[in-house]
C-alpha cells in the first residue's frame, strides 16, 4: 500500500495529500467562521504585540535618564542600545522551535511573560550589570513572542480573512509605538525651551 493510499482525505489528482488537508482545514475555519473565541485570540495577541512595542521604544525614550541614573558611559550606553536586539535574535531562535515542538499558545504565553517579569526587573535595577542582563531576557521574551503571535493568529483565521486580521494585529505594533512616545512626553521631564 502506498503513503498517499493510507491517508485519510481522499487524494485528488494533481494536489498534494499536505496541500488538501490545508484546503479541508481552511474550509472548516471557513464555516465556523469568526467566533467570540478567535476575537478573544486577536484582542489578546494585539495587546502582546503592543506590550513588546512599549517595552522595545520605552528606553529609546528613557536613556537618557537612565544613563544618568546609572552614571554610564558612552560605551555602556551602546551596549544597552543593542542587548535587547541580541537577546531578540536569540529568542526567535529558541522560542520559534520550541513553539513547533510544545505548542505555539504555551510558548507564546511563558515568552511574554518571561519579557514583562524581566522589564520589571529591568526598571528595579540598580547597576548596569543588572539592567544589561534584564534587557537581554527581556529581548529572549520579545525574540519569541513577535513572530509566533502572527503564526498563532494565523491558525484560527479562515484564509479569506487573514490578510485583514493579520494587519488589524500588526496595527497594534504602530499603536503601542504611539502610546510609548505618548507615555514619554506624559512622564519624562523635558525642558520647555531649548537653551
Amino acid at each position: 500500500m502506498r503513503h498517499d493510499e493510507e491517508a485519510d482525505v481522499p487524494l485528488i489528482p494533481g494536489k498534494s495529500g499536505a496541500a488538501q488537508i490545508a484546503d479541508s482545514y481552511d474550509g472548516l475555519l471557513s464555516k465556523i467562521g469568526v467566533t467570540f473565541k478567535l476575537l478573544i485570540i486577536v484582542v489578546c495577541s494585539g495587546i502582546g504585540l503592543l506590550s513588546d512595542t512599549l517595552e522595545i521604544m520605552s528606553i529609546s525614550f528613557a536613556k537618557d535618564d537612565i544613563s544618568k541614573q546609572l552614571k554610564l558611559s558612552r560605551q555602556e550606553e551602546s551596549t544597552l542600545a543593542g542587548v535587547l536586539f541580541a537577546g531578540m535574535l536569540l529568542g526567535g531562535l529558541v522560542w520559534g522551535r520550541a513553539a513547533d515542538i510544545y505548542g505555539r499558545r504555551r510558548i507564546l504565553l511563558i515568552s511574554l511573560s518571561m519579557n514583562g517579569s524581566c522589564a520589571a526587573l529591568s526598571a528595579l535595577s540598580t547597576t548596569f550589570w543588572m539592567f544589561l542582563l534584564a534587557r537581554f531576557f527581556s529581548g529572549i521574551g520579545v525574540g519569541g513572542s513577535l513572530p509566533i503571535i502572527f503564526s498563532y493568529v494565523s491558525e484560527w483565521v479562515p484564509r479569506r480573512l487573514k490578510g485583514g486580521i493579520i494587519s488589524a494585529v500588526a496595527t497594534c505594533w504602530m499603536v503601542g509605538a504611539i502610546l510609548a512616545a505618548a507615555l514619554a512626553w506624559a512622564v519624562l521631564p523635558y525642558p520647555l525651551q531649548h537653551t
